[in-house]
């Protein structure tokens, strides 16, 4: 079944201020690939991310449930991709576009050579990354959501 985001977030700052073709350009120039046509239909949507009004968590192909406070678009005063993307060079070279995080500011990555979606986790000082979703696609339509009451 395919999430309806426009019921389960609400924006991170105000309204959702879409992603301009400027904007997504930079974050292109940044990266070294063009953006998956999905996400950036999403990012036109969405530009601006959004909080999920509940709890929402995402099924990775092994089982693992893993928590997804916030979605990123491109734009946000906080957080932004583009000033994720400033601050994580790494990720400029490995072709990686920040989606979202948990609470504990754990990130899933869009990577744009394949379209798939990882996760980096942060603990102690050592992060680790695995797989999530083949694509952007299959990561929304993979995340569940308990609404608050």
């Amino acid at each position: 079944m395919k999430l309806d985001l426009h019921t389960y977030l609400r924006p991170i700052s105000g309204d959702y201020s879409p992603l301009t073709p400027e904007q997504a350009r930079e974050v292109e120039r940044l990266v070294g690939f063009e953006l998956p046509a999905s996400y950036t239909a999403f990012a036109s949507d969405f530009g601006g991310g959004g909080v999920f009004q509940g709890e929402a968590t995402v099924k990775t192909d092994d089982g693992r449930e893993l928590a997804v406070f916030t979605i990123f678009g491109g734009v946000a005063l906080t957080p932004s991709v583009l000033e994720d993307l400033k601050a994580h060079p790494e990720w400029q070279e490995a072709g990686l576009i920040p989606i979202a995080d948990d609470m504990f500011n754990n990130r899933f990555l869009l990577e744009c050579r394949t379209g798939k979606i990882h996760f980096i986790e942060y603990s102690e000082g050592v992060s680790r990354a695995f797989e999530v979703a083949p694509s952007f696609e299959a990561f929304v339509e993979r995340v569940e959501v308990v609404l608050d009451e």
